[in-house]
């Protein structure tokens, strides 16, 4: 299930395109290009997705190696990522753009490829040697894995299971902030699982320590893959248990119970947060 809009029929949609291995890049006649954790765009239209020769005419003007994969298959077309490490201006007809800001701007099926696109790109660009052996890891040839000649195990792409979860007391919203955000803004409670830990314990926990409240009346609502960095964000609806709110002061900022109309700014509309709160409001 994935998450772009505030409609249950996206996250319920099955993936707008089809994930792809192939050793043959010169198959493919779309690209993405990450540069630091950005994605270049066609100046012209801000698209991230490339045509060959756009993509070939920036390998011409930067003559730098990129680290590249196959991605997917994408109304009708083959897809290849790229990962670049240049520290120089990009020619005029491209632009370096945020991520956040690129899936924003982008119809959902687009934004779910680019998602997927990032995660693999930072996967690619994490795992280039053994952590056996130290020899450089290649792609298994009809996997999407890496492998070592030295015998150790396969490397499959890392996802970070998260869990995320609206806390209401009444019509009440427990919602929060973190140090990073923008001014002003407050969301949900989020935090990684650890080893061991089952989700249901891993909700309490977090709220727990980031708050300092106990939640009870467990509801699972909808899942959202995240690519900052490769976590798979679960999210959950759970009821006010006891407790008064006790930050940490670390991950945690301010919090605070918030009415339906006397709500701060909230996340933007392509988070799950979002969607939970907006969930939430609809039934009140």
């Amino acid at each position: 299930m994935r998450l772009y809009d505030s409609t249950m029929k996206v996250l319920l949609d099955p993936l707008p395109f089809t994930p792809y291995v192939s050793s043959n890049l010169l198959e493919h006649t779309k690209h993405v290009v990450f540069i630091n954790g950005q994605v270049v765009c066609w100046a012209a239209s801000q698209s991230p997705l490339l045509t060959s020769s756009q993509w070939q005419m920036l390998q011409s003007a930067l003559n730098t190696e990129s680290l590249s994969f196959s991605l997917a298959q994408f109304q009708q077309q083959q897809v290849a990522g790229h990962v670049l490490s240049i520290d120089c201006d990009l020619p005029k007809a491209f632009v370096l753009l945020p991520l956040r800001a690129v899936l924003l701007s982008l119809p959902s099926a687009t934004a779910e490829l680019l998602n997927y696109a990032m995660q693999l790109a930072d996967w690619h660009d994490l795992h280039r040697y053994c952590g056996r052996c130290s020899q450089p890891l290649t792609d298994h040839p009809t996997e999407r894995a890496k492998v070592c000649r030295c015998g150790a195990r396969s490397r499959y792409p890392t996802i970070s299971p998260c869990v995320i979860v609206l806390i209401t007391r009444g019509t009440q919203m427990l919602l929060a902030r973190a140090p990073h955000y923008p001014e002003g803004r407050y969301s949900t409670i989020a935090g990684f699982l650890e080893p061991g830990e089952s989700v249901e314990q891993g909700l309490k926990r977090e709220v727990k320590e980031e708050v300092g409240v106990d939640v009870c009346n467990l509801q699972y609502k909808a899942s959202q893959p995240w690519p900052f960095p490769n976590s798979l964000m679960l999210g959950f609806h759970a009821d006010h248990a006891a407790g008064e709110i006790l930050i940490d002061n670390h991950e945690i900022i301010a919090a605070d119970w918030f009415d339906p109309e006397n709500l701060p700014q909230l996340p933007p509309p392509i988070s799950i947060a979002r969607w939970l709160i907006d969930d939430f409001l609809s039934s009140c």
